[in-house]
């Protein structure tokens, strides 16, 4: 948030105070009222923390099961955030505009970073992490469970030649999956 600051210049409310101290270093920082770096930063940290409990405990997912003590659990860390941004007014150093503009940033590029990050909290899959590159096919997800069944019914055995891994396709087949017709 400091080049908007630098860009408004907007004055603290304790600027003729700063002033009084004769201070370079303080003036100058009396200058850079909008918006709140504290409030924006924590509401962006804060934000993806309580969308990430929130699709963790499924609560907004049409398959969801959230308790009110998952909502309030996932809410607290934003009530922190507000705290902060009301001791900004409170403490003098940060006009109400100033901070409803830090909430309004920190929150939008919080909900950003989380749905770069993270699946919808709306969607059946919410708080699982999105993955990179490739996303796989319905057919690949159940092949792969397949392989995974017939690997642990291996007991732990070790390697016979019928579970041998062979490399195809930059898949991992094992003589399990082969059906024979």
């Amino acid at each position: 948030t400091t080049p908007p600051k630098y860009f408004a210049g907007r004055l603290r409310p304790d600027f003729l105070d700063r002033l009084a101290t004769g201070d370079a270093g303080k003036i100058e920082d009396g200058h850079q009222s909008f918006p709140s770096g504290h409030t924006s930063h924590t509401f962006t940290a804060m934000t993806v923390l309580s969308l990430y409990f929130v699709g963790k405990f499924r609560i907004l997912a049409k398959n969801g099961g959230g308790t009110m003590l998952h909502l309030i659990f996932s809410v607290s860390p934003l009530m922190l955030s507000t705290y902060i941004g009301i001791t900004r007014t409170r403490d003098y150093r940060h006009n109400f505009s100033d901070v409803l503009a830090g909430v309004i940033i920190g929150t939008s590029f919080g909900i950003v970073g989380y749905l770069m990050n993270f699946r919808s909290p709306l969607s059946k899959f919410s708080g699982e992490p999105k993955t990179r590159g490739i996303t796989p096919t319905a057919e690949e997800i159940t092949t792969n469970n397949n392989n995974n069944n017939n690997n642990n019914n291996n007991n732990g055995e070790g390697n016979s030649p019928s579970s041998t891994q062979f490399e195809g396709d930059n898949n991992r087949v094992s003589a399990f999956d082969v059906e024979v017709v």
